[in-house]
């Protein structure tokens, strides 16, 4: 890995050196519109910069991920699912780099061909690190995920067992209680199942099934309890 890089380095210095020496030969004979030597070697710096940028947003990406584990007691889909917007993350921030580099080495190349105008260069090294930075979009990814990490119980993958039953969670308060079936309720929500719900109102003699007024104390101090009323009382 080390002769790798020393290789990559030689051959770096090689391209810049060779580049600003046709440049600066060839000076007298480039067009008036052709890129400067300042415009080329922004290009073939960026070749650098670029690749920089990158790493230290791919290391941004992994320390927000492990911020987000370790603020709260995650499960192990929120783990994952955070371990996924990292890779996603890093993997999107590569193809950005290498597209950004393979850019900035065509405008080098032009630039030393005389090819390209300051302008044109500009735009194009300009769009090369708006591609470098997009991996600020992973980021806001994983904020989001930090922020749902508050609740604990993110993506519970373990938690998907079968229960039985008598262990069934008794969601919204439909089971059967008293001998009276309880079921959703118009206006006042659920009530309890006690010994006045379906009987017949003495106002109207529909099942006493449609609301049910709280208890309530009297002026005079009395207590009234609970009771189920029709829709017309």
């Amino acid at each position: 890995m080390e002769y790798l890089a020393i290789a990559f380095g030689l051959l770096y210095f090689s391209f810049v050196a060779f580049g600003a020496a046709q440049i600066h030969i060839h000076g007298d004979r480039r067009p008036a519109t052709a890129a400067t030597m300042n415009t080329f070697l922004l290009a073939a710096g960026s070749l650098i910069i670029v690749p920089a940028i990158g790493l230290i947003i791919e290391a941004i990406c992994v320390v927000v991920a492990v911020v987000s584990v370790f603020s709260a007691p995650f499960t192990l889909g929120g783990t994952l699912l955070v371990a996924l917007a990292v890779v996603v993350g890093i993997f999107l921030e590569f193809v950005s780099c290498c597209l950004a580099m393979v850019k900035l080495f065509m405008v080098s190349w032009l630039s030393i061909l005389g090819r390209i105008s300051n302008d044109k260069a500009g735009f194009l090294i300009g769009t090369s690190y708006i591609f470098a930075l997009a991996g600020v979009i992973s980021i806001g990814a994983l904020g989001e995920l930090l922020e749902f990490s508050e609740i604990g119980e993110m993506a519970d993958l373990d938690g998907l067992s079968d229960l039985d039953g008598a262990g069934m969670a008794d969601l919204g308060g439909l089971s059967d209680v008293g001998g009276h079936e309880i079921a959703e309720l118009d206006g006042d929500g659920f009530g309890p199942a006690d010994s006045t719900y379906g009987d017949p109102s003495a106002v109207d003699g529909d099942p006493r099934t449609s609301h049910f007024v709280e208890g309530y104390e009297r002026a005079d101090g009395s207590w009234v309890d609970g009771y189920w009323k029709s829709k017309k009382g």
